[in-house]
């Protein structure tokens, strides 16, 4: 598990959540608020598809041709 990729996308999650939460009690418009959840899935189905990948705990560049792959919602998961 790339812990440091993993982690450095819940990083970028924890941010678009707080940014978020400050926006929305003060009249977030629905653009923006579309914007941060896209913002969001990305960063969360990158950490879930790229767990198991370059162990060695380096972080990808976006130009990874891997990354098209990562973004996409998981074919693994189920909703509850």
């Amino acid at each position: 598990m790339n812990r440091k990729f993993i982690t450095y996308n819940f990083q970028e999650i924890e941010e678009e959540v707080a940014f978020i939460m400050s926006r929305i009690k003060n009249g977030m418009s629905h653009e923006d608020y579309y914007k941060s959840v896209q913002h969001i899935y990305h960063h969360l189905n990158i950490a879930w598809n790229a767990r198991a990948e370059d162990a060695d705990g380096t972080i990808p560049d976006l130009d990874d041709p891997r990354m098209d792959e990562w973004k996409e919602y998981p074919k693994d998961m189920k909703l509850i």
